[in-house]
């Protein structure tokens, strides 16, 4: 396995087209310290400045320190570093859930702060397989089943993810050309989390041919389709809801469903301020009580819907 060249990332992140100042969110492990220091060696002579941002959870006694290695790590290769604290009472559920929407959070809050709006993340290729399987174990649509995002949107950021196709263990390579050491978290071996539990199955389930660039040839074929879901979603929209917020109940009835549960799903996503859509499951109950003609109102994705007249379904955000 060999390291990643800089002519390498070099055409990986070429076309994002970045410029000014962009952040790095690097925990400390191989992943996102290589990712950090191959983007300060593709931005240097391009007169962008890279800057590097650690959360601190506070979950380990450690951390804080942890954080500080990183801290002088970065300094000593002058990349300008900072750490923000995940200020929290004890979580006792959905703890990596939790953290992973604090994260987020904090280095979005950052950002607009500073007025910076590119923030990029070291999620790789064997993120992607975990992914994928996570998600086809619970359940999810086609959507889901595309995986992560190379690029999305996070409170008017640009969140680019340009390590999805790299292998962990070329990252590990690269640092090795940086000479660089990196820090391995504990709990990246707690089977609680089902992550941990999938990754656990890799190698029994690549010699069976489900591995991580079998996967990603899959995840892209459902990406092919998805994209042709998605502009028939717009003639969808088109023809039936007023203002976004408003939904004409009997062209809604002649969609297809999975039209229909596209609709409604970015509808209240928009609407309701969550971080996440509804589950494929709930938008199956939720349209079998709007086509049903003794629908009056119900609640879904922190939002309310009500029929109103002239044939129409209004929706609001739920008063919390």
């Amino acid at each position: 396995m060999t390291s990643f060249s800089a002519d390498e990332f070099d055409k990986l992140i070429e076309p994002y087209a970045l410029k000014d100042s962009v952040v790095v969110a690097v925990s400390g492990g191989a992943d996102s310290l290589a990712l950090t220091l191959l983007m300060n060696e593709w931005a240097a002579p391009r007169g962008i400045k890279v800057i590097g941002i650690t959360v601190d959870h506070r979950l380990r006694e450690e951390s804080a320190k942890e954080a500080l290695l990183v801290h002088e790590w970065l300094e000593a290769r002058d990349i300008e570093h900072h750490t923000l604290v995940w200020q929290h009472s004890d979580i006792t559920s959905a703890l990596q859930q939790k953290a992973r929407g604090a994260r987020y959070e904090l280095l979005s809050n950052w950002c607009s702060l500073k007025q910076i709006t590119t923030l990029l993340t070291a999620h790789h290729l064997q993120d992607q397989w975990e992914t994928f399987l996570m998600r086809l174990s619970k359940g999810s649509g086609i959507t889901g089943l595309c995986g992560i995002k190379s690029e999305s949107k996070l409170n008017g950021l640009r969140l680019i993810r340009p390590l999805l196709e790299m292998l962990p263990e070329r990252l590990e390579k690269t640092l090795e050309r940086f000479n660089q050491p990196f820090l391995e978290d504990p709990s990246n071996h707690k089977l609680e989390y089902a992550r941990i539990r999938m990754r656990k199955l890799l190698p029994v389930l690549s010699e069976e041919g489900l591995t991580p660039e079998t996967i990603d040839g899959v995840r892209k074929r459902f990406q092919l389709t998805e994209n042709y879901l998605e502009q028939q979603l717009q003639i969808a929209v088109a023809e039936c809801v007023k203002d976004n917020r408003c939904i004409h109940l009997a062209t809604f009835k002649t969609l297809h469903k999975e039209m229909a549960y596209r609709l409604l799903r970015n509808i209240l996503l928009e609407l309701g301020g969550h971080s996440y859509p509804l589950p494929y499951e709930s938008l199956e109950l939720l349209y079998q009580k709007l086509v049903n003609p003794a629908f009056v109102g119900a609640t879904a994705g922190g939002c309310y819907l009500k029929r109103i007249k002239g044939g129409w379904i209004e929706i609001k955000r739920e008063n919390r």
